[in-house]
Formats: structure tokens, sequence, C-alpha cells
């Protein structure tokens, strides 16, 4: 080992001389990597793949230099032929086959780096290499693991640690490349990248099998300070948490001036609710829209009743062809609220074309609905 260090040492002492310009330390490392020195084939490459120290760029040359340094299970050398080949740098064809056999090399020899490149290969299903979501997970986790041990902390290195946990945990929740899908799996796991908005959200809408709760959306919305969310969930109803209008304004108010409406329309007493109703019950179309809302989210001293909202959702979009109706309905029915659980089927129903041709893609609906 020490003997492997000396040699590392000088090779890396005659291409920081080599990339300057010196000739002497150039025909020195020709010698040693004559000799199969996979240190100095590997800075070899480098000088020709880039044109350093005045030498012509070479990317064949360069090649093989890599290419002899990997024969001889340099762990550098195959990271790199793996990267080369799957992105086809360095005049390699594209060949995501070889680039996994390389890396896949590397990291049984200890490139750790080679996790992050085998795990994306694996998730993007292309060049022969069918989609496997256990291996990305793996890879990723193990990639994540890795560079909080052996690099220094910063800002790219934490971003880097983040981004791969989220690609796990990301498989977990929408259920990819084979994966079982398995929310408090991908909650394990953005809880390690600190994606405390990601948890909220699975918590507030109940997804991929996670029981719905408001009271723990609102403790992971607390973490990032999304004051108007659990405002949100205080005005509508969440789970285990029923409408509370004091709660809601407060959160409103300090969420920011910007939702001075929402604030206005909880704490305004409407007098007229009767003739609302009135209004209603001829077929006038905002009167419903505010009907439904009222019953929504438990206004004006009401009992919330989610049921009564989409009886009078429906019958403005029946009526009075109102698209947004249908929208709150779909939502309703995805998310669920109050006495009303989540229902995909139903959620599915009202799904329908508009008639400008368009179509809201809502991911949760198609994929439930497809298996």
């Amino acid at each position: 080992e020490i003997f492997e260090n000396i040699k590392e040492k000088i090779a890396d002492e005659l291409f920081e001389k080599a990339r300057c310009g010196s000739k002497e330390a150039l025909h020195e490392l020709k010698i040693l990597g004559n000799n199969n020195d996979v240190e100095a084939l590997s800075k070899l490459a480098e000088i020709y793949l880039k044109g350093l120290g005045g030498e012509k760029q070479l990317p064949k040359k360069a090649m093989e230099f890599l290419h002899r340094a990997a024969a001889q299970d340099y762990p550098p050398a195959l990271y790199r032929l793996g990267d080369f080949y799957y992105y086809g740098k360095g005049g390699l064809t594209v060949d995501a086959k070889k680039a996994v056999e390389y890396l896949t090399k590397a990291v049984a020899l200890g490139e750790w780096k080679s996790y992050e490149l085998l795990g994306e290969i694996y998730l993007n299903n292309e060049g022969g290499i069918e989609a496997d979501g256990c291996k990305v997970i793996d890879y990723m986790l193990k990639y994540a693991e890795a560079t909080q041990q052996n690099e220094l902390p910063n800002i790219f290195n934490e971003n880097k640690i983040q981004q791969s946990l989220i690609t796990a945990a990301d498989i977990y929740l929408n259920g990819k490349c084979g994966v079982t899908q398995d929310g408090y799996k991908a909650i394990e796991i953005f809880t390690k990248a600190e994606n405390w908005g990601e948890i909220a959200w699975i918590y507030r809408y109940g997804k991929a099998g996670v029981t719905q709760s408001g009271s723990k959306a609102v403790e992971y919305f607390s973490r990032i300070e999304d004051w108007y969310s659990i405002a949100e969930i205080y005005a509508k109803g969440c789970g285990d948490i029923v409408p509370n209008r004091e709660k809601a304004i407060e959160f409103y108010e300090k969420s920011g001036i910007s939702h001075q409406s929402d604030i206005d329309r909880l704490t305004t007493d409407k007098e007229n609710l009767q003739e609302l109703m009135t209004l209603a019950g001829g077929g006038n179309a905002e009167s419903l829209c505010k009907l439904a809302e009222v019953y929504l989210k438990g206004l004006n001293g009401l009992e919330q009743s989610p049921q009564k909202a989409v009886e009078y959702f429906i019958r403005d979009f029946e009526e009075n062809n109102n698209w947004e109706s249908e929208n709150e309905i779909r939502d309703i029915y995805l998310y669920g609220c109050g006495e009303l659980k989540p229902d995909w089927r139903k959620a599915f129903e009202f799904m329908k074309v508009p008639p400008d041709g368009g179509l809201e893609i809502y991911s949760d609906v198609y994929f439930k609905f497809a298996c």
C-alpha cells in the first residue's frame, strides 16, 4: 500500500508538470505508462483527452490509455469509462450495457461514485438496460451514504445527496420501475433527505397507502413554515382535523396579507344565507358555487358537509356547464374531505374533457386507475 501511494504521488507530480508544458515530465509519464502503471495511464488519458500542456486533443489515444488502466481493474478508470460509454464522451459510441459492465466492476472495487450513475441508468430504461426500481433505490441510497462518509460537506455535495434520496423516495411514492407503491417507505427516505414538504403533502392527501392525517401534515408544514397550507387544512378539515375557522384565520394571517381574501371569506357572516339558498335553488351559477363552498368548509355556522357541497357542485356543472365545479368535485373525491374518504374511482368519473379539448393529467388518479 505504501508503494502504491508513492507511485500515485509520483504520477501526480509528473502530471502537474506535464499539464504546465514540461515535455520531460510527459516523457517520464509515458515511460511509466509503458510499464502499465495505472496512475500514469490515467493521467496520460487526461492529458490527451483535454489537450493539456500544449499537446493536441487525441480522444482516441486517450481512450486507449484509459482502457489499458481499466483492464487492470483500476477503479477510477472503470468509473470514467462507464461514464464515457453511457454519455458517448471521448469519441466512444453510446453503449449503456458497456457502461453498466464497467460501473459494476468499479463498484465492486470500492469506487462509490459509480452508484449514482448506475442508479440513473436503471431508472431511465434505455440502451437495452431494463428499468429496475429496486436497483435504483439500492444504488441511490448507497451513493448518499458513501458521499456523506467520503466527501467534505458543502452545498454541492448536500444537493447531490438530497437528490439521490429524493429519486429513491419518489420510486416508492409513485410505484415506479416495478416497485410496489409504499408511502411509508417513501416517508422514511424523504426524512433522510429532510424533505418535510413532500412528507406533509403525503399525509395531507393520504398518498400511496398512507393514512390521511391532518395533524401530521400540520407538523411537517410547520417545519418549512408553510402557513398557508396549514390554514387550508384548518379551513377545509383534513383527516383527524375538523374545520376550525379561528385556527384557519390565525394561519392565513400568519402567511401574509396576500391571503386577505381567504380571511374575509371565513370571517364574513353572510346574513343573506337564506337568500343564497333561494338563488341556488333557482339554479343561479354563482350562488350554487358559493353555497357549495359554505358546506365544503363549514362556514357561517353551518356544519361542514362535503356531501352537500358535492351535490351543489354537480348541479352547477350539469345546469351551467361550469368546469371549475367539476374540478372541485374531482379533488374532493381524489383527496377526501370530512366524512368523504378518498375515492379514486369517483374522482376518475369527473375527469372529463372540457370544450376546448384540454385535459389536466392527474397522475395519482391515472396510476390507481391503471392498477
